[in-house]
């Protein structure tokens, strides 16, 4: 049932989330945000390693450019 102190709107989203069927569309959603905020990491890792390698890649290349002076 509708618990106490939530409010108006609390008490009747509490309620219907007393429901099994709103409870499982409700799970299912939030899964379903977990996997994209986990895939959206992901990508932002990758690009990030990307870039990290693209620098990387340029130092060398610069370092390998300059003239040895001996």
């Amino acid at each position: 049932m509708a618990k106490e102190g939530k409010g108006f709107f609390g008490a009747i989203c509490s309620l219907f989330a007393s429901i099994p069927v709103v409870k499982s569309v409700k799970k299912a959603s939030k899964s379903r945000k977990t996997k994209s905020k986990k895939a959206k990491s992901k990508l932002k890792l990758k690009n990030l390693f990307k870039i990290l390698k693209r620098s990387v890649r340029k130092r060398k290349a610069k370092f390998m450019r300059k003239p040895i002076n001996s």
